[in-house]
């Protein structure tokens, strides 16, 4: 094609708008400028169309290559329903998007989907949700029916896969059948009157019509709500679900007086019910208590040992005093002007009111028990009882300590025993019941190891043991308790050894061992000694340790 050719063709193409670039300058303006400018502008122009003419069919034609590169797709197994269903309750729509592979499907791995959902004849498919599929292309997903119409999935375009739509599923939403009634049978909020702190117990089981008469639902939920009188609107306590047989029993602590109330709510095919009110009275504390009989002690202990409070809950009952039931307590110690009162522990007494209890003695102060205002009990505390707290003062040692025997068969057992006693004037004089520690070293195989921690008897005593594995020492230390200071024992050597068999097998066709060297003939259970003129002919088939094995295993020896 001339230029002069070229110039009049893309001119008269650009006249007639059938030639159309994605550039702003083109169409009537360009037509000015073709008409009207000047002699090069005209030459440029024509120059640059030509081009253009030439390289846009280029870039905006699909390449076979690249298209050749996109896999096919298709959505496999594409499931949406049920086909017919309950306005409210849930499409579930499945598939598993597949690629071309050869002349075959294969699962893709994790993709992005489109869902559609096209109401009958009411609006264009809408788009409903988009979705990454599973690891290997699958996907499940719903949503609530509120009307018929047909659902559809599209794999859009991604990476190496070309987009496809699957098939559409129609789905037609119905109105549910009516909803099944419920009631709250046999609810009990209660007691009528209750002290405060109390709990209310609230029990009932929910049902449901079954013809003329009711049937116990399954699981289902509840709410309890709480009216304060007059104090508050209707309030969601909490939301419970009920047993299996649609039974329930729960509790709150009692605050205000007010009533109780279940609710049912809709779920499933089951309506909403509300059971009638249940008014609980809460009363104040009216019942004074004291700790009777309130011991802590000893006034004077060792630091480490135990400081016991004991004593008995009792309420006014007219003139008198009556023991309570279980009630809380707290327990209070106040260091002699180190720091304030503090909440040592909260415990339950026994059934009548009694408790017992103690810690490890630290450091001297005040123990106090205080009750609590519970139920229809007041608040009570009792005076403080001071325990001193003393250091340990008086030395101790391990007296006739042994771990033996000196060696011992490996697997048999260690014993160790001895007495802890005290210093006492000159003297020593045993100790009661101790804490003691037992040690053990092997032999430079690892440090010193602490083996068990034990009580000794009433008189300081201990006897105990444990199976030997490998030598070394045993020891006993006496850690500081009480007013006794800490001490340890000298270390007691024990030699583990491992001990042979009286009986073996021969370790060859003629000879047996040198620990069990005398020979032993099955055949005519006849033993030979070493020392025997028929010792070096014979073949042994068991060998022994001693001559008392051998007899013992029913052999005699031999004469010669």
């Amino acid at each position: 094609m001339s230029p002069g050719s070229c110039r009049f063709r893309i001119h008269d193409e650009i006249a007639s708008g059938e030639l159309r670039l994605p550039l702003p300058i083109l169409g009537d303006r360009l037509d000015v400028l073709m008409r009207y400018g000047s002699r090069s502008l005209r030459r440029f122009l024509l120059l640059a169309l030509a081009a253009l003419a030439v390289i846009v069919p280029i870039l905006v034609a699909p390449t076979s290559s690249f298209a050749s590169e996109l896999n096919a797709t298709r959505v496999a197994n594409f499931v949406a329903g049920p086909a017919t269903v309950g306005k409210g309750k849930d499409v579930v729509y499945t598939g598993t998007v597949q690629s071309a592979s050869g002349t075959s499907w294969a699962n893709t791995g994790s993709v992005t989907i489109n869902v559609y959902f096209d109401p009958d004849g009411a609006e264009p498919s809408a788009l409903v949700r988009t979705l990454t599929t599973g690891a290997t292309g699958s996907f499940k997903a719903g949503a609530p029916a509120t009307v018929s119409g047909s659902w559809t999935v599209e794999v859009p375009a991604q990476g190496s896969y070309a987009g496809s739509v699957s098939e559409s599923k129609a789905v037609q939403v119905v109105e549910s059948a009516p909803a099944t009634s419920t009631r709250v049978a046999n609810f009990v909020a209660g007691p009528a009157t209750v002290g405060k702190g109390k709990d209310v117990v609230y029990t009932g089981t929910i049902q449901r019509a079954s013809g003329t008469s009711w049937a116990n639902t399954g699981s289902v939920t509840i709410n309890v709500y709480f009216d304060p009188d007059g104090s508050a609107p209707n309030k969601l306590v909490r939301t419970l679900k009920t047993g299996v047989t649609g039974s329930f029993k729960a509790g709150a602590p009692a605050t205000v007086s007010g009533k109780w109330t279940i609710q049912v709510p809709a779920q499933g095919s089951y309506s909403a019910s509300l059971t009638p009110a249940k008014t609980v009275k809460v009363v104040a504390a009216t019942s004074a208590t004291r700790v009777a009989n309130f011991t802590a002690g000893p006034a004077t202990v060792g630091k480490g040992k135990d400081v016991v409070y004991t004593g008995t809950i009792q309420s006014a009952s007219g003139t008198s005093w009556a023991n309570t039931g279980s009630v809380t307590i707290n327990v209070y110690f106040d260091p002699d002007g180190s720091a304030p009162n503090k909440l040592v522990r909260t415990l339950k007494t026994g059934a009548t009111g009694s408790f017992k209890a103690g810690a490890p003695a630290t450091v001297s102060g005040k123990w106090t028990i205080q009750v609590p205002a519970q139920g229809s009990y007041s608040a009570s505390l009792t005076p403080a009882k001071t325990v001193k707290v003393v250091a340990a003062t008086s030395a101790t040692r391990v007296g006739n300590f042994t771990a033996g025997p000196a060696t011992v068969g490996k697997g048999k057992d260690v014993v160790y025993t001895g007495t802890i006693q005290r210093a006492s004037g000159t003297s020593w004089a045993n100790t009661g019941s101790v804490t003691i520690n037992v040690y053990f070293d092997p032999d430079g195989s690892a440090p010193n190891k602490l083996v068990r921690t034990l009580k000794t008897g009433a008189t300081g005593s201990f006897k105990a043991g444990a199976p030997a594995t490998v030598s070394g020492k045993w020891t006993i230390q006496v850690p500081a308790q009480g007013s006794y200071k800490s001490s340890v024992s000298a270390a007691k050597t024990v030699k583990v050894t491992v001990s042979n068999p009286t009986i073996t097998n021969p370790i060859d066709k003629w000879n047996c061992p040198a620990w069990a060297p005398i020979k032993g003939n099955d055949s005519s259970m006849i033993y030979h000694m070493p020392w025997q003129s028929l010792y070096s002919n014979t073949t042994p088939e068991t060998c022994f340790s001693t001559e008392a094995a051998a007899v013992k295993a029913g052999y005699r020896k031999s004469k010669r």
